[in-house]
């Protein structure tokens, strides 16, 4: 399967990029293009979140497992692949790639 994603800001109207991906690439591939294609640092804490057509946040897939509590289940990028996460045409995700600023791009 062969994804193909817009990326948005809401800082800059007229920002975009459009990258296409594997379905068996993980987040941490996809994180490490994104990181690169927009000459960020890769080694930033960053996380992608799966978000329902409102963008409303609805599963956190992070790039450190930093989760202390066991009855809640986590995904980290190295793990999680694209295709197990997208199960849908036209699925949304949030990428946050500045937690002290909370700037971060739309997915579609």
């Amino acid at each position: 399967m062969i994804f193909l994603f817009r990326i948005i800001s809401d800082e800059n109207p007229d920002f975009f990029r459009d990258l296409v991906a594997g379905g068996s690439d993980t987040f941490l591939d996809f994180h490490n293009t994104l990181q690169k294609e927009l000459g960020y640092d890769p080694s930033q804490l960053a996380s992608f979140f799966i978000t329902n057509h409102q963008w409303e946040k609805e599963q956190e897939i992070t790039l450190i497992d930093m989760n202390q509590d066991p009855d809640i289940e986590t995904f980290t990028m190295e793990q999680a692949t694209l295709e197990e996460h997208i199960g849908e045409i036209n699925q949304r995700l949030l990428y946050l790639f500045d937690f002290f600023s909370d700037r971060a791009f739309f997915i579609d």
